[in-house]
Protein backbone atom coordinates (compact mmCIF):
# COMPACT_ATOMS: atom_id res chain seq x y z
CA UNK A 1 0.00 0.00 0.00
CA UNK A 2 1.56 3.32 -1.22
CA UNK A 3 -0.18 6.40 0.56
CA UNK A 4 0.06 9.80 -0.44
CA UNK A 5 1.64 12.54 1.66
CA UNK A 6 -1.99 14.03 2.89
CA UNK A 7 -3.23 10.79 3.69
CA UNK A 8 0.16 9.95 5.64
CA UNK A 9 -0.82 13.51 7.47
CA UNK A 10 -4.67 12.59 7.91
CA UNK A 11 -3.69 8.86 9.45
CA UNK A 12 -0.70 10.54 11.93
CA UNK A 13 -3.58 13.16 13.13
CA UNK A 14 -6.40 10.38 13.88
CA UNK A 15 -3.88 8.19 15.79
CA UNK A 16 -2.63 11.16 17.59
CA UNK A 17 -6.86 11.73 18.62
CA UNK A 18 -7.99 8.60 19.08
CA UNK A 19 -11.33 10.31 19.54
CA UNK A 20 -11.32 11.28 16.24
CA UNK A 21 -10.71 14.10 14.16
CA UNK A 22 -12.95 16.91 13.24
CA UNK A 23 -13.43 17.53 9.12
CA UNK A 24 -12.87 21.06 10.33
CA UNK A 25 -10.10 20.84 12.18
CA UNK A 26 -8.28 17.98 8.68
CA UNK A 27 -9.12 21.00 6.49
CA UNK A 28 -7.54 23.51 8.92
CA UNK A 29 -4.34 21.40 9.63
CA UNK A 30 -3.86 20.20 5.96
CA UNK A 31 -4.49 23.71 4.68
CA UNK A 32 -6.68 22.25 1.85
CA UNK A 33 -10.87 22.83 0.83
CA UNK A 34 -13.40 20.65 2.09
CA UNK A 35 -14.20 19.31 -1.27
CA UNK A 36 -10.59 17.91 -1.11
CA UNK A 37 -11.13 16.97 2.47
CA UNK A 38 -14.11 14.97 1.06
CA UNK A 39 -11.77 13.15 -1.93
CA UNK A 40 -8.48 12.30 0.46
CA UNK A 41 -11.24 10.43 2.87
CA UNK A 42 -12.79 8.45 0.46
CA UNK A 43 -9.06 7.27 -1.43
CA UNK A 44 -8.03 6.75 2.43
CA UNK A 45 -11.12 4.77 2.93
CA UNK A 46 -10.51 2.84 -0.07
CA UNK A 47 -6.66 2.21 0.86
CA UNK A 48 -6.45 1.38 4.42
CA UNK A 49 -9.40 -1.32 3.29
CA UNK A 50 -6.78 -3.32 2.20
CA UNK A 51 -5.62 -4.27 5.78
CA UNK A 52 -8.29 -4.38 7.47
CA UNK A 53 -8.87 -1.30 8.42
CA UNK A 54 -11.98 1.13 8.66
CA UNK A 55 -12.72 4.71 8.73
CA UNK A 56 -15.56 5.59 11.24
CA UNK A 57 -17.24 8.72 11.05
CA UNK A 58 -18.42 9.84 14.57
CA UNK A 59 -20.69 12.24 15.54
CA UNK A 60 -19.96 15.46 14.33
CA UNK A 61 -18.72 15.08 11.31
CA UNK A 62 -15.15 13.35 13.48
CA UNK A 63 -13.36 10.65 11.94
CA UNK A 64 -11.18 8.03 13.28
CA UNK A 65 -9.55 4.84 12.22
CA UNK A 66 -11.00 1.64 13.83
CA UNK A 67 -9.59 -2.03 13.33
CA UNK A 68 -7.78 -4.85 15.81
CA UNK A 69 -4.21 -3.97 17.05
CA UNK A 70 -1.85 -5.90 14.55
CA UNK A 71 -3.50 -3.94 12.06
CA UNK A 72 -3.02 -0.66 13.64
CA UNK A 73 0.66 -1.69 14.04
CA UNK A 74 0.85 -2.93 10.37
CA UNK A 75 -0.71 0.33 9.20
CA UNK A 76 2.42 2.54 12.25
CA UNK A 77 5.11 0.02 9.85
CA UNK A 78 3.77 1.11 6.30
CA UNK A 79 4.35 4.66 7.56
CA UNK A 80 7.84 4.21 8.95
CA UNK A 81 8.50 2.47 6.11
CA UNK A 82 7.25 5.24 3.45
CA UNK A 83 8.52 8.48 5.74
CA UNK A 84 12.25 6.94 4.23
CA UNK A 85 11.01 7.50 0.94
CA UNK A 86 10.50 10.80 -1.10
CA UNK A 87 7.85 10.59 -3.63
CA UNK A 88 6.64 13.44 -5.61
CA UNK A 89 3.98 13.95 -7.64
CA UNK A 90 4.84 15.93 -10.96
CA UNK A 91 4.00 19.48 -9.68
CA UNK A 92 6.55 18.64 -6.86
CA UNK A 93 9.22 17.39 -8.62
CA UNK A 94 9.35 20.34 -11.03
CA UNK A 95 8.87 22.81 -7.99
CA UNK A 96 12.18 20.39 -6.50
CA UNK A 97 13.66 21.02 -10.08
CA UNK A 98 13.22 24.64 -10.08
CA UNK A 99 14.44 25.35 -6.04
CA UNK A 100 17.70 23.71 -6.89
CA UNK A 101 18.59 25.34 -10.40
CA UNK A 102 17.69 28.30 -8.64
CA UNK A 103 20.03 28.04 -5.73
CA UNK A 104 23.03 25.72 -7.97
CA UNK A 105 26.32 27.24 -8.22
CA UNK A 106 26.30 26.32 -11.47
CA UNK A 107 24.91 24.23 -14.07
CA UNK A 108 24.05 20.68 -13.65
CA UNK A 109 23.16 17.36 -15.24
CA UNK A 110 20.11 15.67 -16.15
CA UNK A 111 21.97 12.51 -14.44
CA UNK A 112 22.44 14.23 -11.42
CA UNK A 113 18.58 15.94 -11.69
CA UNK A 114 17.82 13.01 -11.96
CA UNK A 115 18.94 11.18 -9.37
CA UNK A 116 17.87 14.42 -7.01
CA UNK A 117 13.78 13.22 -7.56
CA UNK A 118 14.93 9.69 -7.89
CA UNK A 119 13.24 9.45 -11.87
CA UNK A 120 14.28 9.05 -15.21
CA UNK A 121 16.28 10.84 -17.32
CA UNK A 122 13.67 11.00 -19.61
CA UNK A 123 11.25 12.14 -17.06
CA UNK A 124 13.34 14.86 -16.25
CA UNK A 125 13.55 16.42 -19.63
CA UNK A 126 9.40 16.09 -20.19
CA UNK A 127 9.71 18.46 -16.91
CA UNK A 128 12.24 21.18 -18.25
CA UNK A 129 9.79 21.14 -21.35
CA UNK A 130 6.78 22.43 -18.99
CA UNK A 131 9.07 24.26 -16.93
CA UNK A 132 10.78 26.37 -19.65
CA UNK A 133 7.62 28.33 -20.56
CA UNK A 134 6.45 28.60 -16.97
CA UNK A 135 10.02 30.57 -15.96
CA UNK A 136 9.73 32.40 -19.34
CA UNK A 137 6.44 33.87 -17.43
CA UNK A 138 8.39 35.28 -14.32
CA UNK A 139 11.48 36.52 -16.90
CA UNK A 140 13.74 33.63 -16.76
CA UNK A 141 15.52 31.56 -19.28
CA UNK A 142 16.43 27.77 -19.02
CA UNK A 143 19.37 26.85 -20.76
CA UNK A 144 20.07 23.96 -21.85
CA UNK A 145 23.64 22.69 -23.49
CA UNK A 146 25.07 19.28 -23.88
CA UNK A 147 28.58 20.09 -23.00
CA UNK A 148 28.07 22.92 -20.02
CA UNK A 149 24.10 21.30 -18.81
CA UNK A 150 21.54 23.24 -17.45
CA UNK A 151 21.28 26.21 -15.63
CA UNK A 152 18.46 29.68 -15.20
CA UNK A 153 19.06 32.89 -16.22
CA UNK A 154 17.66 36.32 -15.13
CA UNK A 155 17.22 39.37 -13.13
CA UNK A 156 18.15 38.88 -9.19
CA UNK A 157 14.78 40.48 -8.73
CA UNK A 158 12.80 38.18 -11.21
CA UNK A 159 14.94 34.74 -9.43
CA UNK A 160 13.66 35.71 -5.66
CA UNK A 161 10.50 35.99 -6.36
CA UNK A 162 10.11 32.61 -8.42
CA UNK A 163 11.89 31.20 -5.01
CA UNK A 164 9.74 32.73 -2.75
CA UNK A 165 6.69 31.86 -4.98
CA UNK A 166 7.54 27.99 -5.09
CA UNK A 167 7.90 27.84 -1.09
CA UNK A 168 4.76 29.12 -0.73
CA UNK A 169 3.16 27.32 -3.22
CA UNK A 170 5.10 23.98 -1.58
CA UNK A 171 4.51 24.53 2.08
CA UNK A 172 1.09 25.41 3.80
CA UNK A 173 0.29 27.46 6.28
CA UNK A 174 -0.45 25.12 8.79
CA UNK A 175 3.26 23.61 8.19
CA UNK A 176 4.98 27.11 8.42
CA UNK A 177 3.81 28.01 11.56
CA UNK A 178 4.62 24.79 12.70
CA UNK A 179 7.98 25.33 11.90
CA UNK A 180 8.42 28.39 13.20
CA UNK A 181 6.84 27.14 16.81
CA UNK A 182 9.29 24.38 16.88
CA UNK A 183 12.09 23.85 13.53
CA UNK A 184 12.71 20.70 14.63
CA UNK A 185 9.80 18.83 14.73
CA UNK A 186 8.81 16.14 11.75
CA UNK A 187 7.24 16.29 8.82
CA UNK A 188 5.91 13.59 5.97
CA UNK A 189 8.84 13.18 3.23
CA UNK A 190 7.60 15.64 0.85
CA UNK A 191 6.85 18.72 3.25
CA UNK A 192 10.14 17.51 5.08
CA UNK A 193 12.31 18.35 1.60
CA UNK A 194 10.61 21.46 1.09
CA UNK A 195 10.92 23.08 4.80
CA UNK A 196 14.02 21.83 4.70
CA UNK A 197 14.98 24.43 1.50
CA UNK A 198 14.01 27.63 3.72
CA UNK A 199 16.47 29.26 4.59
CA UNK A 200 16.15 28.38 7.99
CA UNK A 201 18.09 30.80 10.28
CA UNK A 202 17.08 34.20 8.12
CA UNK A 203 13.08 32.68 8.71
CA UNK A 204 13.69 32.61 12.44
CA UNK A 205 15.48 36.15 12.22
CA UNK A 206 12.89 37.85 10.19
CA UNK A 207 9.65 36.23 12.29
CA UNK A 208 11.34 37.69 15.71
CA UNK A 209 11.48 41.15 14.07
CA UNK A 210 8.07 40.50 12.97
CA UNK A 211 6.61 39.97 16.02
CA UNK A 212 7.96 43.25 17.58
CA UNK A 213 6.98 45.54 14.75
CA UNK A 214 3.32 47.13 15.91
CA UNK A 215 2.89 48.23 12.30
CA UNK A 216 1.96 44.26 10.83
CA UNK A 217 0.63 42.80 13.97
CA UNK A 218 -2.91 42.66 11.75
CA UNK A 219 -1.77 40.87 8.93
CA UNK A 220 -3.29 37.86 7.90
CA UNK A 221 -1.69 34.23 8.22
CA UNK A 222 -1.09 34.43 4.30
CA UNK A 223 0.39 37.81 4.54
CA UNK A 224 2.41 37.48 7.21
CA UNK A 225 3.80 33.97 5.66
CA UNK A 226 4.40 36.08 2.62
CA UNK A 227 6.24 38.68 4.26
CA UNK A 228 7.93 36.15 6.29
CA UNK A 229 9.10 34.16 2.56
CA UNK A 230 9.48 37.26 1.05
CA UNK A 231 12.23 38.22 4.00
CA UNK A 232 14.13 35.18 4.17
CA UNK A 233 14.87 34.16 1.02
CA UNK A 234 16.06 38.37 -0.11
CA UNK A 235 18.30 38.33 3.13
CA UNK A 236 19.92 34.75 2.37
CA UNK A 237 20.41 35.79 -1.45
CA UNK A 238 22.54 38.76 -0.02
CA UNK A 239 24.52 36.82 2.23
CA UNK A 240 25.51 34.43 -0.84
CA UNK A 241 26.64 38.28 -2.49
CA UNK A 242 23.49 38.34 -4.78
CA UNK A 243 22.11 41.53 -5.30
CA UNK A 244 19.31 42.91 -7.22
CA UNK A 245 20.17 46.49 -9.39
CA UNK A 246 18.69 49.52 -8.02
CA UNK A 247 16.05 51.59 -9.29
CA UNK A 248 16.31 54.43 -11.18
CA UNK A 249 12.94 55.99 -10.74
CA UNK A 250 12.03 54.25 -7.32
CA UNK A 251 9.28 56.22 -5.84
CA UNK A 252 10.68 56.93 -2.16
CA UNK A 253 7.53 58.74 -1.13
CA UNK A 254 4.51 55.98 -2.36
CA UNK A 255 7.15 53.50 -0.50
CA UNK A 256 8.12 55.51 2.49
CA UNK A 257 6.57 53.04 5.02
CA UNK A 258 7.58 50.05 3.57
CA UNK A 259 10.89 51.32 3.20
CA UNK A 260 11.15 51.47 7.39
CA UNK A 261 9.63 48.23 7.31
CA UNK A 262 12.36 46.63 5.12
CA UNK A 263 15.02 48.15 6.79
CA UNK A 264 13.59 47.41 9.96
CA UNK A 265 13.88 43.82 8.74
CA UNK A 266 17.82 44.11 7.59
CA UNK A 267 18.62 45.61 10.75
CA UNK A 268 17.65 41.88 12.53
CA UNK A 269 20.05 40.30 10.86
CA UNK A 270 23.56 39.48 11.38
CA UNK A 271 26.08 41.36 10.29
CA UNK A 272 27.43 39.63 8.09
CA UNK A 273 23.89 40.32 5.74
CA UNK A 274 23.69 44.04 6.99
CA UNK A 275 27.39 44.87 5.32
CA UNK A 276 25.86 43.40 2.26
CA UNK A 277 22.65 45.81 1.83
CA UNK A 278 23.02 47.91 -1.49
CA UNK A 279 20.33 50.48 -2.39
CA UNK A 280 18.73 47.83 -5.08
CA UNK A 281 18.46 45.09 -2.19
CA UNK A 282 16.52 47.37 0.24
CA UNK A 283 14.28 48.89 -2.93
CA UNK A 284 12.64 45.67 -4.09
CA UNK A 285 12.29 44.30 -0.22
CA UNK A 286 10.08 47.33 -0.39
CA UNK A 287 8.15 46.90 -3.30
CA UNK A 288 7.33 43.09 -2.42
CA UNK A 289 6.70 44.68 1.03
CA UNK A 290 4.22 46.80 -0.32
CA UNK A 291 2.47 44.66 -2.49
CA UNK A 292 2.14 42.31 0.02
CA UNK A 293 0.41 44.64 2.20
CA UNK A 294 -2.05 45.61 -0.22
CA UNK A 295 -0.35 48.34 -1.56
CA UNK A 296 -0.45 50.48 1.33
CA UNK A 297 1.77 53.55 1.49
CA UNK A 298 0.60 55.52 4.20
CA UNK A 299 -1.66 58.60 4.00
CA UNK A 300 -0.88 60.81 0.84
CA UNK A 301 1.02 63.97 1.94
CA UNK A 302 -0.48 67.58 1.28
CA UNK A 303 1.63 69.49 -1.91
CA UNK A 304 -0.02 72.33 -0.91
CA UNK A 305 1.26 72.90 2.44
CA UNK A 306 2.86 76.20 2.06
CA UNK A 307 4.81 75.95 5.49
CA UNK A 308 5.99 72.53 4.53
CA UNK A 309 7.14 73.61 0.70
CA UNK A 310 8.76 76.42 2.07
CA UNK A 311 10.79 74.86 4.30
CA UNK A 312 11.98 71.95 2.30
CA UNK A 313 13.20 74.30 -0.53
CA UNK A 314 15.29 75.91 2.03
CA UNK A 315 16.86 72.59 3.67
CA UNK A 316 18.12 71.96 -0.14
CA UNK A 317 19.32 75.22 -0.38
CA UNK A 318 21.38 74.85 3.00
CA UNK A 319 22.83 71.85 2.22
CA UNK A 320 24.03 72.72 -1.17
CA UNK A 321 25.77 75.80 0.03
CA UNK A 322 27.64 73.58 2.26
CA UNK A 323 27.72 70.10 0.48
CA UNK A 324 28.92 69.62 -2.94
CA UNK A 325 25.73 68.04 -5.06
CA UNK A 326 23.53 68.13 -8.02
CA UNK A 327 20.36 68.88 -5.20
CA UNK A 328 18.60 72.01 -6.70
CA UNK A 329 16.20 71.06 -9.67
CA UNK A 330 16.21 67.37 -8.60
CA UNK A 331 12.10 66.95 -8.23
CA UNK A 332 12.25 63.66 -7.10
CA UNK A 333 14.76 64.50 -3.78
CA UNK A 334 11.72 67.21 -3.13
CA UNK A 335 9.36 65.53 -3.63
CA UNK A 336 11.34 62.95 -1.29
CA UNK A 337 11.90 65.22 1.41
CA UNK A 338 8.25 66.80 0.99
CA UNK A 339 6.98 63.62 2.09
CA UNK A 340 9.14 62.77 4.75
CA UNK A 341 9.02 66.06 6.63
CA UNK A 342 5.56 66.33 6.40
CA UNK A 343 5.19 62.81 8.49
CA UNK A 344 8.03 63.32 10.81
CA UNK A 345 6.60 67.00 12.12
CA UNK A 346 3.78 65.47 12.47
CA UNK A 347 4.57 62.19 14.60
CA UNK A 348 3.42 59.81 11.47
CA UNK A 349 6.47 57.28 11.84
CA UNK A 350 5.08 53.88 11.35
CA UNK A 351 4.37 52.75 15.03
CA UNK A 352 6.44 49.99 16.38
CA UNK A 353 9.33 50.47 13.98
CA UNK A 354 12.19 51.20 15.95
CA UNK A 355 14.39 54.69 15.78
CA UNK A 356 17.88 53.23 15.56
CA UNK A 357 18.31 50.85 12.70
CA UNK A 358 21.90 50.17 12.49
CA UNK A 359 21.55 50.03 8.51
CA UNK A 360 21.02 53.75 8.75
CA UNK A 361 22.98 53.97 11.79
CA UNK A 362 25.65 53.67 9.53
CA UNK A 363 25.60 56.55 7.27
CA UNK A 364 27.38 58.77 10.08
CA UNK A 365 30.49 56.82 9.57
CA UNK A 366 30.17 56.77 5.74
CA UNK A 367 29.13 60.01 4.81
CA UNK A 368 30.22 62.11 7.75
CA UNK A 369 30.28 65.51 5.91
CA UNK A 370 27.21 65.01 4.08
CA UNK A 371 25.51 63.59 7.69
CA UNK A 372 27.04 67.25 9.08
CA UNK A 373 25.78 69.00 6.18
CA UNK A 374 22.35 67.37 6.30
CA UNK A 375 21.97 67.46 10.44
CA UNK A 376 22.86 71.13 10.30
CA UNK A 377 20.50 72.00 7.67
CA UNK A 378 17.92 70.04 9.68
CA UNK A 379 18.08 72.08 12.80
CA UNK A 380 18.46 75.27 11.17
CA UNK A 381 15.53 74.98 8.98
CA UNK A 382 12.77 72.53 10.54
CA UNK A 383 14.12 73.37 14.50
CA UNK A 384 16.95 71.76 16.68
CA UNK A 385 15.84 68.26 17.54
CA UNK A 386 13.37 67.60 15.51
CA UNK A 387 15.46 64.74 12.96
CA UNK A 388 17.23 62.26 14.60
CA UNK A 389 17.58 59.10 14.54
CA UNK A 390 16.41 57.14 11.42
CA UNK A 391 14.10 59.92 10.61
CA UNK A 392 17.35 62.15 10.27
CA UNK A 393 19.13 59.13 8.53
CA UNK A 394 16.40 59.03 5.68
CA UNK A 395 17.51 62.84 5.20
CA UNK A 396 20.89 61.55 4.46
CA UNK A 397 19.71 58.98 2.22
CA UNK A 398 17.74 60.70 -0.19
CA UNK A 399 20.38 63.53 -0.43
CA UNK A 400 22.77 60.82 -1.00
CA UNK A 401 20.84 58.66 -2.92
CA UNK A 402 21.21 61.74 -5.83
CA UNK A 403 24.09 63.37 -5.56
CA UNK A 404 26.73 63.51 -8.77
CA UNK A 405 25.97 60.61 -11.19
CA UNK A 406 29.40 61.14 -12.25
CA UNK A 407 30.96 59.83 -8.73
CA UNK A 408 32.07 56.36 -9.33
CA UNK A 409 32.52 55.17 -6.25
CA UNK A 410 33.02 55.91 -2.29
CA UNK A 411 34.48 53.40 -0.11
CA UNK A 412 32.17 52.47 2.92
CA UNK A 413 31.75 50.12 5.23
CA UNK A 414 27.70 49.66 4.89
CA UNK A 415 26.62 52.23 1.64
CA UNK A 416 28.49 53.85 -1.40
CA UNK A 417 27.77 56.26 -3.87
CA UNK A 418 27.83 54.53 -7.07
CA UNK A 419 26.05 55.25 -10.81
CA UNK A 420 22.81 53.71 -9.20
CA UNK A 421 23.12 55.94 -6.36
CA UNK A 422 23.73 54.08 -2.39
CA UNK A 423 25.41 51.04 -2.27
CA UNK A 424 27.72 48.92 0.09
CA UNK A 425 31.66 48.77 0.42
CA UNK A 426 32.71 45.85 -1.85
Amino acid sequence: MLLTNREQEMIRLMMSQPAGVSRDELERQLGVSRRTIYRELSQLESDIATIGLKLDKGTGSTYRLVGDTNDLATLTATLAKQDQVVTFDPSQRQSALTLRLLNANGPETMTALAAAVDVSVTTIKQDLDILEPALNEYHLQLNRQKAAGIWIDGAEGDIRRVLVGVLNAEINPYVFFRFLRDPQQTFDPVTHYFVERLPQEELLAANAALLRIKALADLSDNQRKAVLLTVAVNTRRLREDQHVEAQRHFDQERLFQDQQLALEFLAEMDSAIRQKVRVGDYQFLAVELSTIRGGLAGEPVDPFDLTVNLEVQELIREVARSFPGKFSGNTQLYSSLLAHVQRTAGGDWLPGVTMTNPVLAHLRDDYPELYHAVQQAADDVVGRGVFTGNALGYLVLYFASVLDHTHTEVPAAVLLITSDGPGPAV
